[in-house]
């Protein structure tokens, strides 16, 4: 049976509403009737029902998951129409249908969005330090300092992908800057790594390069620590291992053609400098 929560409360809005009516023939007539049997407070209802979206919004059921694992979660349906993905799904049901199958999706991740439409933020919230320092992230008590089975890593890749199916652009901003703010280990990397080319596509570079370049600057790193999982990683992998050498090899070549300009800047230096010696001056004859 699947875990059921709740959706969480509406965010507070503090703005004061002004009164729009001044007439009781602007209101409908059960608020208008009720006005003049002395019920003040109809008009503040009626005003927080115009003004208060959550008020309309009905609420979908997500059911996340398969089995004992799945979660029901409880969302507004004005969140997830946002997003052209529920919108579709939204069309292909019937209007009174409140309840959404989400069976190949990983239910915390799924948790993580809902909680970034409500609050434009999720655990572990970002924290922003002086200009020129890296940022960073909450703690929960128990979490290491640095990620060593690459569960953090993978935590943030999940929400990014989801964000991407579901085009929250925002959050999926937020993702991707989480996962490199996040600290970790040579082998928790190639965890993450594993996921990011078991999850997209060949021509995918907003996740794979960054990885493939994380690697191809660390040759130090597999040749000490992480040498067997990264062989593991190149041959169930074989664009992985592709992808690292390219980037090597460009960097080669990179260095090659600096090099070859050094070089010929110091010729040309050099010759520079032999052109404006002096010539020992010809004596004439006739001197």
């Amino acid at each position: 049976m699947a875990t059921e929560i709740t959706p969480p409360p509406p965010p507070s809005q503090n703005t004061e509403m002004a009164v729009v009516a001044t007439d009781v023939t602007d209101l409908t007539s059960d608020t208008a009737m009720a006005m003049e049997n002395g019920d003040s407070t109809a008009p503040i209802a009626r005003m927080k029902d115009i003004h208060d979206p959550f008020s309309r919004s009905s609420i979908v059921s997500l059911t996340v998951g398969t089995g004992d694992e799945a979660v029901t979660i409880g969302v507004h349906k004005l969140f997830l129409e946002q997003s052209p993905y529920f919108r579709d799904l939204f069309t292909s049901v019937a209007d009174n249908e409140s309840q959404i199958d989400l069976p190949d999706e990983d239910p915390t991740a799924v948790q993580s969005v809902i909680e970034y439409l409500y609050t434009k933020e999720y655990f572990p919230a970002r924290i922003h330090t002086e200009p020129g320092v890296l940022d960073q992230l909450e703690k929960a008590p128990g979490t290491p300092e640095i990620d060593e089975s690459g569960e953090e890593l993978l935590k943030h890749a999940r929400i990014y992908l989801l964000a991407v199916k579901f085009s929250f652009k925002e959050l999926k901003d937020l993702a991707f800057a989480k996962i490199h703010i996040v600290e970790s280990m040579p082998k928790a990397e190639l965890v993450y790594a594993r996921f990011v080319y078991e999850n997209t596509d060949d021509d995918d570079v907003d996740l794979r390069h960054p990885v493939a370049s994380f690697w191809a600057s660390k040759s130090h790193v597999v040749r000490h620590s992480a040498q067997a999982e990264f062989q593991a990683m190149c041959l169930d992998f074989p664009k992985f291992g592709f992808d690292v050498l390219t980037l090597i090899l460009n960097q080669k070549e990179k260095g090659k053609a600096k090099e070859k300009d050094r070089d010929v800047q110091r010729y040309h230096r050099e010759d520079s400098i032999r052109s404006s010696v002096r010539k020992r001056p010809r004596h004439s004859d006739n001197f």
